[in-house]
Parts: structure tokens; sequence; C-alpha cells
């Protein structure tokens, strides 16, 4: 075994001249590159690895640079539990977890945790997500059809109906999206768990009624 040992101070690896690179091999193999620009390292890694970024302003930059082959961050276990976690630790106004693609910025999450996204927006913006959904049939013995944080529908009488949330909504202040088969209705009564809603100024039951809140 070959040994190369620092105790006392800095150990440097200088491969000097332009061009040149520090080249890590294991039984002739290369396992790992330093260049100018960065740390190539070929294979794979086991156990757990850490790569620690700090100092004023610092940034770690992962990129993959080839047009003719996909390029992937992979982790995956066969013994249990996998987790990973990708984390921006700053206290700075503009601390941010930035993706770009093919140089063009496609997801970000901002110092105030909001998630950004470019599908179609022409640039990253704030990503605002339905909270709750519900499609149901409002005829006879009421029947949801599909719903997600929805946990039941309560038949209120003839064309009236309030969708419990499984999850309460952090306030009252939500935006609730309501159609129906009969075209006349809307949303009343919001509270943080349930919004109600009516078919028909005459109030009529409908056969097909579907609900979205945004927040």
């Amino acid at each position: 075994m070959s040994t190369i040992k620092s105790s006392s101070e800095d150990l440097t690896l200088n491969a000097d001249g332009s061009g040149n690179d520090v080249v890590i091999q294991s039984n002739g193999a290369t396992t790992a590159t330093v260049t100018a620009t960065g740390v190539d390292v070929t294979g794979g890694v086991a156990t757990t690895t850490s790569i620690d970024v700090s100092g004023t302003d610092s940034k770690l930059n992962l990129t993959a640079t080839n047009t003719g082959a996909d390029h992937s961050i992979n982790a995956a276990s066969s013994v249990g539990a996998l987790a990973i976690d990708v984390d921006a630790n700053s206290e700075g106004s503009d601390a941010r977890l930035v993706v770009n693609m093919r140089g063009t910025e496609a997801m970000r999450i901002d110092a105030s945790r909001n998630l950004k996204f470019n599908s179609g927006y022409g640039s990253a913006a704030t990503a605002y997500g339905c909270r709750a959904w519900v499609k149901f049939n409002g005829t006879g013995a009421v029947a949801i059809n599909n719903s997600a944080n929805v946990s039941s529908i309560t038949d209120l009488g003839t064309g009236r109906y309030r969708a419990n949330f499984t999850t309460a909504m952090v306030d009252a202040n939500f935006a609730a999206v309501c159609t129906n088969a009969n075209k006349e209705g809307g949303c009343y009564s919001y509270l943080t768990t349930s919004v109600n809603m009516y078919v028909g100024q005459s109030a009529q039951d409908s056969d097909t009624i579907s609900l979205a809140i945004f927040r």
C-alpha cells in the first residue's frame, strides 16, 4: 500500500502547466480527473459521499455536457429507505435552488420556498397548485367519481352540496371554481374545512358537478 499523507499542513497536488490535469487512478483505471474547470469522477461512488461548498457567495455546479447521450444523477437502495436531500442552506435574501436545461432556467425554488418552473410560461414562474378537486354525481345518492383532498360530499338538499376537505386550508381566502351539467351555479360559505356549492338559481340536482380549489 502506498500513502501520500500530510498531518500538519495542506497537501497540494499540482499539475503545473497549461492544460495539464491531476489524474487519480486505481489499478491502472482512472477514477477521478481534476481539471482547471472542475472534478470529473468516473464510475460509481459507494456508501455516502458529501460535497461541501462553503464560503461567501460560494456555488456548487453539477454540469453534464454531451449532445449525444442523456445524463442522470441517480441514487438507489436495495436494502432500505432512500432519501435524497438537496439543500440550499442559506439565510440570504437571494438564496435559491436553480435547475437549468440547455443553458436556460427550467425550475427554481426561491428564498421564500416558492416553486417556480417554466412549462410554457416563457420563463420560470411561481406555480400555484390546485389544493383540492372533486368530480361527483349529485343526483340520488351522491357519488364521487374521483377526487383529491376531498374526503366526502354532504348533500344539503336539492341542488345544494358541501365538499369536505381531507386536509384543511390555511385560511378561507381560497378560490373555488365550480361547474355542472346544468350550467348555472357557484360556490358559497367558504370555510377552511369545506365549501358549499349550488346548482341552478331554482335549485336542481346535476349528474356532473366539478369543483377545484386554488390557494
